[in-house]
């Protein structure tokens, strides 16, 4: 999973759902490292890997469903 392949995959999800970036960034940082603030993105996606990645944003929603 290269920077490339997550910015493009992120920028694709946005463009479908209509989003601009900075209504992902910070809910997706936050569920990575439980903060809102820190590296860029790309740079824990790549840094936790696809498998690592996914989890934990599925962790978070099953966290939020409750």
């Amino acid at each position: 999973m290269g920077h490339d392949n997550v910015y493009a995959f992120i920028q694709d999800f946005i463009h479908r759902k209509n989003m601009k970036m900075g209504q992902l960034m910070n809910p997706l940082r936050l569920l990575m490292v439980g903060n809102n603030q820190g590296p860029g993105i790309m740079d824990i996606a790549i840094t936790l890997g696809k498998k690592e990645f996914l989890q934990r944003i599925k962790t978070g929603l099953e966290k939020l469903a409750g």
